[in-house]
C-alpha cells in the first residue's frame, strides 16, 4: 500500500478498451466523528502496480479535525464523479463508496480547507 502526502495526485486511464471505465473504491475511515483515514482502492484499471493507496490524516494534518467530506469534478467539462454502490467495509469498518471517474479525467488530488473538510477532486492535468 502506497502511502500519499498532502501534494500527491494518483494517476489513471479513465477508459480502456478491454477494461472500460475506470473505478476506485474509497473508504473514509472515521473515529468519534473524526475522519483518520481514507484507503483507495484501483479498479478496472490495466495496471495494477500500486493499486492501493492510505492517507494518514492523523499524521498529515495533526491539528485538523476532519469531519466533512465531498468527492466532485474540477471542470465545467466534465460529468460529475459517479458513486453506484455503498456498501460496509469489513476490513476498515467503515461506509465504503464504489465510484465510476468522470469523462476525460487522468487525476484525483486532495484538497483540504476550512480545517475540517477533505475533498477529494476528479480532474484532468493539462499536457
Amino acid at each position: 500500500m502506497k502511502e500519499l502526502s498532502l501534494e500527491d495526485k494518483i494517476k489513471y486511464l479513465w477508459r480502456t478498451e478491454r477494461y472500460g471505465r475506470a473505478e476506485f473504491q474509497i473508504c473514509p475511515k472515521f473515529v468519534r466523528g473524526k475522519m483518520t483515514d481514507v484507503f483507495i482502492y484501483r479498479r478496472q484499471q490495466p495496471h495494477e502496480k500500486n493499486k492501493e493507496y492510505h492517507l494518514d490524516l492523523l499524521k498529515l494534518l495533526p491539528k485538523w479535525r476532519i469531519t466533512e467530506f465531498q468527492i466532485d469534478a474540477w471542470s465545467h467539462k466534465t460529468d460529475n464523479p459517479r458513486i453506484w454502490r455503498n456498501w460496509w467495509c469489513k476490513e476498515h469498518k467503515t461506509i465504503a463508496f464504489d465510484i465510476y471517474v468522470p469523462n476525460d479525467t487522468d487525476t484525483i488530488e486532495f484538497d483540504f480547507h476550512f480545517g475540517d473538510n477533505l475533498t477529494i477532486r476528479f480532474v484532468k492535468e493539462d499536457d
